[in-house]
């Protein structure tokens, strides 16, 4: 058994455990309760049991060191355990995990974070097939904001792909599991988390030659790893999304260029470019940090996509032709509950002593309120409604 069991109860019964949501080679995530609020947690418990790497078994609840070893490595991955929680208490931001708190229990290390209810985008990539272009630039619309916060604080996720991103039954997209994270100090030292991702496809290559041993190997890694890192790996995951095909490896991309990729003809052309020039394997030829990816001149296009409004899945140009068909539907069926009402309404106002002049004035302010307020509410619902007729 290497997980805690169902029911089993931490920080002397303020938390329960449901079930384990996921595992990983230096974790385990479990669904939990709050009793005391009942509400849905997660907790991350540092746990390291991945092949080739195993460091801790279990005995009951208590988490054991296997070999004395090992005992120094495992303090300090509990340290960097503690730091990635801290990190993640820093960050605010609606797409981002919040953590709530962090304690040390059963020989090991905790920290407890918003439960997000839904699927990452790899189940759903795997279950759906390749992602439309309007739905994979809606998750964007989400992540780049949240990744800008963290960017913003000196913190690089260093492990973006489907996997670590979740969404919810409405849509909204989470960037999670920042494990991998690095953190540059306000001494310019480097801070990491547990363990450098390598996913294959998602990985550039000054984050893939990166090695920790030497003071050399810290400076150069200062100097290689940045925001840049993490726009690779976004650019890697637009792409699969999108084609549901592995990105294309660094070395690869040194070979063949543009010819590497392979997209599908529903893709745009702005889309395109964006995403060959996010992954350049050369790192001072990408986008150096996002306020490059969407201001910069090279990134206008990309922009200005992005700054299209749609909130459904379908293409842009299909929304925009339902907008069309349902504002004027809209606006005609109110039209015409106005026509209807205003004679019994004016009737009212007369019997109040209120001159027809000012009865009308006050419809007409009532009218323009109601539409102002109420209108485009209903409108979207119905946009909304007939776009999810054929774009799920």
């Amino acid at each position: 058994m290497q997980h805690l069991q169902p029911n089993t109860t931490l920080q002397g019964g303020k938390y329960r455990i449901e079930n384990v949501l996921g595992q990983g080679g230096f974790g385990i995530t479990y669904l939990a309760t709050q009793v005391s609020l009942n509400r849905r947690v997660a907790i991350k418990e540092l746990f390291i049991g991945g092949e080739g790497q195993a460091i801790n078994d279990r005995r009951g609840n208590q988490v054991i060191v296997t070999n004395s070893a090992n005992q120094q490595s495992f303090l300090q991955q509990k340290e960097k355990f503690k730091k990635e929680a801290l990190r993640l208490a820093q960050l605010n931001h609606p797409n981002l995990v919040k953590v709530h708190e962090f304690f040390e229990e059963n020989g090991t290390a905790y920290f407890v974070m918003d439960y997000i209810a839904g699927e990452s985008l790899r189940t759903k990539l795997n279950r759906e097939g390749r992602l439309s272009e309007s739905l994979v630039l809606n998750y964007m619309r989400k992540i780049l904001p949240a990744l800008e916060v963290a960017h913003k604080q000196s913190i690089w996720h260093l492990d973006i792909k489907p996997e670590n991103i979740m969404v919810d039954k409405n849509g909204n997209a989470y960037l999670i599991d920042f494990g991998a994270s690095k953190h540059i100090e306000n001494n310019s030292t480097l801070s990491t988390s547990l363990a450098l991702a390598y996913t294959k496809g998602y990985c550039p290559p000054e984050l893939a030659d990166l090695s920790y041993g030497s003071q050399d190997d810290l400076v150069q890694a200062l100097k290689d790893i940045g925001p840049w890192t993490d726009i690779y790996a976004l650019g890697a995951t637009m792409y699969n999304l999108l084609t549901d095909i592995i990105p294309p490896s660094s070395n690869r991309l040194y070979r063949e260029g543009r010819n590497a990729f392979s997209f599908p003809s529903g893709v745009s052309s702005a889309i395109k470019d964006m995403i060959v020039w996010m992954m350049k394997p050369n790192r001072e030829e990408r986008p150096q940090n996002l306020v490059d990816l969407l201001k910069s001149p090279k990134g206008q296009s990309f922009s200005e996509i992005l700054n299209r409004q749609n909130p459904t899945n379908a293409p842009y140009i299909v929304y925009m032709l339902v907008s069309v068909i349902c504002s004027l539907f809209v606006t005609g069926f109110a039209f015409l509950v106005v026509w209807f009402l205003f004679n019994p309404f004016r009737d009212i106002l007369l019997s109040m002593n209120i001159s027809p002049g000012a009865g009308s004035f006050i419809f007409i302010i009532l009218v323009i309120i109601g539409m102002f307020i109420y209108l485009p509410k209903v409108n979207m619902r119905l946009i909304k409604y007939i776009c999810s007729l054929f774009y799920k």
